[in-house]
Order: structure tokens, then C-alpha cells, then sequence
């Protein structure tokens, strides 16, 4: 796979598996950049460290190493 920097304005939807993601917020300001992303399906919001857009045979997707503070938006 080809790794791509994630440079993308806010408010675009990627796949990540079978999955659709918003993207709410870009933080770059850290080692480890983090981006706040809201699972469609079910409104889980969460930060997703280390993000980044990946050529795959699905086409583009989103994929990241770890993710953290995660709730359920209203």
C-alpha cells in the first residue's frame, strides 16, 4: 500500500474497511498527528493518532495506529 499524508478539509467521509468516517478536526500540532473522526453507522466520535489516506484494491481509505477519547455524539 501506498501511504499518503492526510491533507484533506474538514467535513469529507472516507472508508476505513466497511466503515464510513467524517472528519470533524485535524490536530497537528503534536509528534503524533490526531484527527476527530465520528463513525456514521452509530455517531462514535474518537481521535484517531498517526491518520492517514492509503491507496488500497477497495480504492482510498483511511486507516490509523491507535485511537482514543471516544464517545457516542447526540
Amino acid at each position: 500500500m501506498k501511504k499518503e499524508l492526510l491533507a484533506q478539509p474538514l467535513g469529507e467521509v472516507y472508508a476505513s474497511g466497511n466503515r464510513l468516517y467524517l472528519i470533524l478536526g485535524i490536530d497537528d500540532d503534536c509528534l503524533m498527528p490526531t484527527v476527530r473522526l465520528r463513525r456514521l453507522k452509530d455517531g462514535n466520535e474518537f481521535d484517531a493518532a498517526g491518520a492517514a489516506l492509503y491507496r488500497t484494491e477497495r480504492g482510498t481509505e483511511l486507516l490509523w495506529d491507535t485511537s482514543k477519547n471516544g464517545c457516542f455524539a447526540h
